[in-house]
């Protein structure tokens, strides 16, 4: 059986690009429409390794759009929490003090990759997150918000993200082992 995954963009009736899989992963999160996935990064302490996290959204993102002069100000902070599903490195992350390291680095891969997905989108001039969606309750009528065209406007936004990310459990891990050989542990 063979699954594609991936996002079509549009703007109008016009197919204006595309979206792979790791990056319709953001578009659904940003919708709050992200049920659960797995999420890997590099391991911030051996980075030719991955740790892996099996990701869900904590609560729907926090939107808000503002304007400055004519131009959308808009902030979005996605709430994300994750089960650490494997650690290639055995750095023991389980332990208190290791997991903010491991939290603060996935939230600044995850920022950087949703900026970038952002950025691309803004690029095609389409608004599949549906930002205009807030933006019309600042408008009094529909013919305010139909003069104001938000799909002229969205390439223009001005947009601040920010990931709040939290290990919730560590799986099935209660420590990382020792790797046992012949000759003994290592």
């Amino acid at each position: 059986r063979i699954e594609l995954m991936g996002t079509m963009i549009g703007n109008g009736d016009k197919i204006v690009g595309e979206l792979d899989g790791g990056e319709t992963r953001f578009l659904l999160m940003v919708r709050g429409e992200l049920h659960n996935c797995f999420f890997t990064i590099k391991d911030p302490k051996m980075p030719d390794l991955p740790v892996v996290f099996y990701l869900k959204q904590s609560k729907k993102p926090l939107i808000k759009v503002t304007f400055k002069g004519n131009k959308p100000v808009i902030y979005l902070k996605l709430f994300l929490e994750g089960d650490i599903a494997a650690i290639q490195s055995r750095i023991n992350y389980e332990r208190p003090e290791n997991k903010e390291t491991l939290e603060r680095a996935f939230e600044e891969i995850a920022k950087n990759s949703l900026d970038k997905v952002i950025e691309k989108c803004k690029n095609m001039n389409s608004d599949v997150f549906g930002f205009g969606d807030v933006a019309v309750r600042s408008f009094l009528t529909i013919q305010e918000w139909e003069e104001y065209n938000w799909n002229r406007h969205f390439k223009d936004a001005k947009i601040t993200t920010e990931v709040a990310f939290k290990i919730k459990r560590t799986g099935a891990m209660i420590g990382s082992s020792p790797i046992v050989t012949s000759g003994g542990p290592e």
